[in-house]
């Protein structure tokens, strides 16, 4: 089944909750979902958020990790950049092959990208505050 992922990454937050109800609309779907990414132009930092949900989303709906098809090389660069692919391996994967070159050549991990915030899995559960714990 193939999706038409909007633009709505870049925007403001607000548009994230665009594209949940969308995909909550998603009761069954047939498996392999391949998201169409055509249409996206960026991804802010909770847009990159909204994506590895919604693939998780989907994973679980589904039982197989959702595609990514017709991703902009600058789009895919800053997504790789951020560890995205890593982070969520058991959820989204590219459909088609990347040059390995091609991986870190648009947003190299040079000191200048330091500031890029990476995603990162935190193990569930996490006790920062004990006293706090219901």
């Amino acid at each position: 089944m193939k999706i038409s992922y909007p633009d709505h990454l870049a925007g403001t937050p607000d548009h994230a909750e665009i594209v949940f109800q969308s995909v909550g609309r998603t009761s069954s779907a047939a498996a392999p979902i391949v998201l169409d990414m055509a249409a996206v132009r960026w991804i802010a930092p909770y847009g990159a958020v909204t994506l590895l949900l919604t693939c998780r989303y989907l994973t679980q709906l589904t039982g197989c990790p959702v595609e990514i098809d017709e991703l902009r090389p600058d789009v895919r660069a800053y997504l790789d950049r951020i560890d995205l692919f890593d982070v969520g391996r058991a959820w989204v994967r590219m459909r088609q092959a990347v040059d390995p070159e091609f991986r870190f050549g648009l947003w190299p991990r040079w000191i200048s990208t330091e500031s890029v915030l990476l995603l990162c899995h935190v193990p569930a559960p996490i006790r920062l505050c004990p006293r706090f714990d219901a």
